[in-house]
C-alpha cells in the first residue's frame, strides 16, 4: 500500500464480524417463505432475483439481512466467484444468505463494499483460499488487512465519488439499454413486413472461410485486427485478407453464428465466414443477418466445438425489401442509428475505464485526494 497518514492499516475483525448463512436441506425448499441470496443473486456487484431459492425454516434473527449488510460469496465450486459481493443499501424482509455465502457487519461497510472489488482484496482471498475446498473461513476473512481513511469525512468523501461514478454508468447503460430496446424493435418491423419476399440465404449471399494463422503471429503492436470465431477480434496482425466494410459470421466456438459489421481492412481467420453480398445493398444485408442472428445461432451443431456449417446457412430462408434502392435508403436509416447505439456503448466503456482507475487508484493511495478540503473532522 502506499497510503499517507490519513490512513490507518487494519484487519476486518477489528471493525466488523462476519457471519456464515444458513444451511438447509430440499425437504426446507418452497415456493414461499424466507428468500435465500446466493452467489448466483449477485451479479455485477448488484442484486439480481432472477434466480430465487425460499426456504420454511425457523432462523435467528442475526441470519436476517439488514441494511448496509456486506453480502459475500465464501465458498463456491468456482474459485473466481470467491470474494464476490454486494451491499444492502435498503431495508429487506424475509431475506437471509445461504451456508456459501457470508455478511460482513461493520460501521465501514459503504467503505468497504468498494475495498472488496479491489484486486489488493483478491490476492488476499486467493492466498487464504482452502487447498481442496474454493472457500474463505470467517478467521481468514477477519485476518484480511485493509487500509481505512482515520476521519470519517475522509472515508464519505471516496465513498461518494465512487457512487457518483456508479450513479453516472447507470444513467449511461440505462439509455444503451433503452436504445437498444427501440433499435430491436426497428429491426423487427423492418425485417417482419408482410410486404418482404421470401428467400434462402444462398440467393442473396456468398459464404467464404477466412484463413487460420497461429496465435504466435498476433501481436498488439501490428495493425491489423484479425477476427475468428469470437464475438471480438483475437489481436492484430501485420497483414489483411478482406477489405473493409465486410460482414462476418462466427463459424465455429461458443460464438457461431454471431454476425459483425466490420469496418477497417482485417484478417479472417479459419472460424470465419466472411459474408458477400450478391445485388443486395451491403448495409442493409448486415442488419438483415443480425436480426436473425439468434435463429442463425441455433444451426449450431458439435458439443466439443460447436459450428455453424455452410448448407445451413446456404439453407436459411428470409425475407427481404427486392428494390436495391429502397434497401440502401433502409440500411443508411439503420445504420445511422446503430451508430448511435455504439456511441453510447463507447461512452459507457469510457466511464467503466474510469472507475476502474478510481477504484484502485484510491484504495492503493496513488489517487491521493488529501490536500482536498474535506478531511477535517467536524467538532
Amino acid at each position: 500500500m502506499q497510503h499517507n497518514n490519513n490512513y490507518y492499516n487494519t484487519i476486518l475483525g477489528q471493525i466488523g464480524y462476519p457471519l456464515i448463512g444458513v444451511t438447509y436441506s430440499p425437504e426446507n425448499i418452497s415456493d414461499f417463505g424466507v428468500l435465500i441470496l446466493r452467489s448466483s443473486n449477485i451479479q455485477n456487484n448488484q442484486l439480481s432475483f432472477k434466480d430465487n431459492v425460499y426456504i420454511e425454516k425457523q432462523l435467528n434473527d442475526k441470519l436476517f439481512m439488514r441494511k448496509n449488510d456486506l453480502l459475500i460469496c465464501v465458498r463456491n465450486g468456482s474459485k473466481d466467484l470467491i470474494g464476490k459481493s454486494v451491499l444492502i443499501k435498503e431495508k429487506m424482509e424475509n431475506v437471509s444468505f445461504g451456508a456459501f455465502m457470508c455478511v460482513f457487519r461493520s460501521e465501514h461497510n459503504r467503505y468497504l463494499s468498494y475495498f472488496f472489488q479491489t484486486i489488493a482484496v483478491k490476492r488476499q482471498i486467493d492466498c487464504a483460499l482452502g487447498a481442496t475446498i474454493n472457500q474463505i473461513t470467517n478467521r481468514a476473512m477477519n485476518e484480511i488487512t485493509v487500509d481505512l481513511p482515520n476521519n470519517s469525512i475522509f472515508e464519505q468523501h471516496i465513498v461518494d465519488i465512487m457512487e457518483s461514478v456508479d450513479k453516472l454508468i447507470d444513467s449511461i447503460e440505462k439509455r444503451y439499454k433503452k436504445q437498444e430496446l427501440f433499435f430491436d424493435g426497428l429491426l423487427h418491423k423492418v425485417f417482419s413486413s408482410k410486404e418482404l419476399i421470401s428467400v434462402s440465404l444462398t440467393t442473396i449471399f456468398d459464404f467464404s472461410k477466412g484463413t487460420q494463422i497461429n496465435g504466435d503471429e498476433l501481436s498488439n503492436q501490428f495493425k491489423y485486427p484479425m477476427y475468428n470465431g469470437g464475438v471480438s477480434l483475437s489481436g492484430y496482425t501485420n497483414e489483411y485478407n478482406t477489405i473493409a466494410p465486410s460482414i462476418i459470421i462466427s463459424e465455429g466456438g461458443n460464438s457461431c453464428g454471431f454476425v459483425n459489421y466490420i469496418e477497417n481492412n482485417f484478417w479472417a481467420g479459419g472460424h470465419c465466414y466472411v459474408v458477400t453480398t450478391k445485388q443486395m445493398d451491403k448495409l442493409y444485408g448486415y442488419f438483415l443477418l443480425k436480426y436473425h442472428e439468434k435463429s442463425i445461432m441455433r444451426l449450431r451443431v458439435g458439443s466439443g466445438l460447436p459450428n455453424v456449417q455452410k448448407k445451413a446457412l446456404n439453407e436459411y430462408e428470409v425475407r427481404i425489401e427486392n428494390d436495391l434502392q429502397k434497401q440502401k435508403n433502409i440500411g443508411l436509416i439503420l445504420y445511422s442509428y446503430f451508430l448511435l447505439q455504439k456511441s453510447i456503448e463507447k461512452q459507457k466503456n469510457k466511464y467503466k475505464n474510469i472507475r476502474e482507475g478510481l477504484l484502485e487508484g484510491l484504495f492503493s493511495g496513488e489517487i491521493d485526494i488529501s490536500n482536498l478540503n474535506i478531511v477535517k473532522e467536524k467538532t
